[in-house]
């Protein structure tokens, strides 16, 4: 075949490549050619050459790109995944291309943060690794001939441009009722165990409690998404797509100052240190008329540590400090971490009371203990000693 396309003597240019590329792709039962798979409107060389300079040697005729560089596919790994489909320029002619999801983008560089699902996700077997459809669990087929010349893309059909709802294709999708964060992303399978699950190298850690935050001043969260991206955040960690107005959005081109960003901790932890004084400036380390004057959130805190929410993981830092914890000492009255380190970070400013914590015989109680740095619970005065003794 050579490199050069010509017209097909009755159907014309576009239609004669068409014509070649199904006649290339292959024969199936009975000697028909393989199945049309496009969204209403593409053409066969939006994904497809017949050059073989141009195209992935050892696929079925599929075009090189950037995106298949980036994606791995060669003629020893043939394989097209999901995301060769699913960009949004997957079809650069298809003015209804919304058809066909595009997500591309969410995976790739332009994303500061985005699960981390395996490029290379698809059909085959990759229990080891995080893939599509790990959450996706509803699609268990990609492209498959009819046998009437046509194709069914997810088992529905191609050519006459049936829309898949994406929800029904989710791990923990109920026919009536169904709550995206209730049901998805706080599956046991996924953010709603009591432990990580593991895939591969990564985990799905629980999900964060929310009881002492809020959105931007205002009401309690009540929804994964009212915080985060479902695939990604353009401009954020940890997949935050929360703005200072209490909104969500993930436009690459969004204004960063209009983004909540690691520094602007009060725009969440508003009852520890929220705009117009709370607690923290009243009773805790806010205070003015303490004796180092009113400390900031990153007086302790590091702005640029990850939230981290495995408490117990080894080398995690999941209260985000900017100094190294004291870990010589337990806590007999709060066992478990992070919450156990007797000292926590307080020697770094109250180094006089090395030695000095309450009790003996090694149990003893923690500095956090009996004192709350950010003055919640606690009556007003200078120790902020708190009204009661967590357990």
């Amino acid at each position: 075949m050579s490199g050069r396309v010509h017209p097909h003597p009755r159907l014309g240019w576009a239609a004669g490549l068409a014509f070649m590329v199904g006649a290339a792709l292959g024969a199936g039962a009975g000697g028909a050619q393989a199945a049309t798979h496009y969204p209403p409107g593409a053409i066969c060389y939006d994904c497809h050459a017949v050059s073989r300079s141009k195209m992935v040697v050892g696929t079925h005729l599929l075009k090189k790109s950037d995106r298949t560089v980036a994606l791995g596919i060669s003629e020893s790994n043939p394989q097209a995944p999901c995301l060769f489909c699913h960009d949004r320029n997957a079809t650069p002619s298809v003015v209804n291309r919304d058809r066909m999801k595009g997500v591309w983008d969410h995976f790739g560089a332009s994303s500061t943060s985005k699960h981390g699902a395996d490029l290379r996700s698809g059909f085959g077997d990759q229990t080891s690794l995080f893939d599509c459809r790990d959450c996706h669990t509803g699609i268990d087929v990609g492209v498959v001939s009819d046998g009437a010349g046509n194709a069914r893309v997810h088992n529905s059909d191609a050519s006459g441009g049936a829309r898949i709802d994406v929800h029904a294709t989710l791990v923990g999708w109920l026919a009536t009722g169904y709550d995206l964060s209730a049901h998805t992303c706080n599956n046991a399978a996924c953010h709603g165990g009591t432990v990580p699950n593991a895939y591969g190298t990564l985990a799905a850690r629980p999900a964060h409690g929310v009881a002492r935050t809020t959105l931007a001043g205002g009401a309690v969260p009540t929804a994964c998404t009212q915080c985060h991206g479902t695939h990604n955040s353009y401009q954020n960690t940890s997949l935050i797509t929360l703005r200072t107005d209490g909104t969500t959005s993930n436009e690459p081109g969004d204004p960063l100052a209009t983004r909540v960003t690691p520094e602007k901790c009060g725009f969440c932890h508003v009852q520890d240190d929220g705009p117009g004084g709370g607690a923290y400036a009243l009773k805790g380390h806010g205070q003015g008329t303490i004796a180092s004057g009113s400390l900031g959130c990153t007086g302790c805190h590091a702005e640029g540590v990850p939230h981290a929410f495995s408490h117990s993981a080894p080398g995690t830092n999941p209260l985000r400090f900017k100094y190294a914890e004291n870990t010589s000492v337990q806590s007999a009255i709060r066992q478990q971490p992070p919450y156990d380190r007797a000292y926590s970070i307080c020697l770094t400013c109250h180094s006089a009371y090395t030695g000095k914590l309450h009790g003996g015989s090694g149990a003893v109680a923690g500095c956090n203990d009996c004192h709350e740095p950010h003055g919640a619970g606690v009556e007003p005065n200078v120790a902020m000693v708190r009204v009661q003794i967590p357990k």
